[in-house]
């Protein structure tokens, strides 16, 4: 779980994964299932124990962008083969009319029915 970041009263609420260079052995993000005992959690960086399902896994590849919401539960694979470079960043909502930060909603994460590839 990524923390959210406020910058001029905003709140960022995705993070994004630019990838510079291929990494041909490891170094993937693995997307995890969400559990209800996370939604609490993850406003703090946490998540709640025990084991989860893997629900994708996004190899790093030159010029792949990889988007996901700061709550989702992830990991990173151990990099095998060197280098993996990439460019880390956030992403900030717009502003609403009257210059307030927009509402940030609390939605389901990331889903999959058995059997989907959610990323090729």
């Amino acid at each position: 779980v990524d923390l959210v970041r406020t910058d001029a009263g905003l709140r960022s609420t995705y993070t994004f994964l630019l990838y510079l260079e291929d990494c041909i052995e490891g170094g993937e993000t693995t997307l995890l299932e969400c559990v209800d005992a996370d939604v609490g959690l993850a406003s703090k960086g946490g998540l709640a124990p025990g084991s989860r399902a893997v629900v994708a896994s996004v190899a790093p590849r030159r010029g792949r962008l990889f988007l996901m919401p700061h709550a989702c539960p992830h990991s990173a694979a151990a990099v095998l083969t060197l280098p993996k470079v990439l460019i880390r960043g956030e992403v900030l909502p717009p502003r609403g009319d009257l210059g307030r930060a927009a509402k940030v909603v609390d939605c389901p994460l990331v889903t999959s029915a058995p059997g989907v590839k959610a990323f090729a």
